[in-house]
């Protein structure tokens, strides 16, 4: 059998239309401490997020900073919920 080139999942970006009511469950309800908050310039790229930790990976929770910005669109699109997955990999 042919081994995963993954070594373990980094992280998962969750797209929330609301970040506060975000941090206040998955930091409330699920008890995942909150680790840091960043923002992130952009016309397209702008977001502010709030990274949890979840043990073994993080939790990235992200909202869009303006209607043109890439999380906003995708939450019109698709609804809130996993934007991505990343995995660690050796190179």
């Amino acid at each position: 059998m042919e081994s995963s080139p993954f070594l373990r999942i980094d992280h998962l970006a969750i797209a929330v239309h609301n970040l506060e009511e975000a941090i206040l469950f998955y930091r409330d309800t699920l008890k995942l401490p909150l680790v840091e908050r960043r923002e992130t310039m952009g016309k397209y790229s702008g977001m502010r997020s709030a990274v949890m930790s979840a043990g073994n990976f993080q939790i990235v929770l992200i909202e869009g900073t303006s209607p043109e910005s890439q999380v906003s669109r995708y939450v019109n699109v698709y609804g809130a919920g996993v934007q991505h997955v990343a995995f660690e990999v050796e190179d």
